[in-house]
């Protein structure tokens, strides 16, 4: 599955025991799949938090919203070093109600992301999410 992400700039909380938190509000987008195509809706967000000069943990909360109009929630989370380069990895985590079959995988599968932030200067990230066999 690949999201297109749109977001806004980043707001900063500030320093605290753990790093320096950036809130980046997430503001919608699209994403499209095999079997799954809709909206990312606005509200959500990734609490990024510098660890270390090259070193952060993302941490992105936000929902999904299939054509057919069931709701998906993404827990989203991962690290990234800047020192080796700009992709993130991930392990997105899902939430759906839905009992339609289709929708199990997303209870029972096992998924990893890979996120590039090189295009957050421009209001988007794209997210591509792989679901392990």
């Amino acid at each position: 599955m690949r999201l297109h992400v749109n977001i806004e700039k980043e707001l900063e909380v500030g320093e605290h025991p753990e790093g320096f938190l950036r809130v980046i509000p997430i503001t919608g987008g699209t994403f499209t799949g095999k079997m799954f195509n809709g909206k990312i809706l606005p509200g959500g967000a990734d609490w990024n938090t510098q660890i270390k000069p090259d070193y952060t943990h993302v941490h992105a909360k936000y929902c999904i919203k299939e054509n057919d109009g069931t709701i998906i929630s993404v827990d989203n989370e991962g690290y990234i070093n800047f020192t080796e380069e700009r992709r993130i990895r991930t392990i997105p985590r899902f939430t759906v109600s839905s009992c339609d079959a289709k929708y199990q995988v997303f209870l029972t599968g096992i998924f990893v992301g890979e996120l590039d932030a090189s295009m957050s200067e421009q209001g988007k990230i794209e997210i591509i999410i792989y679901k392990l066999e």
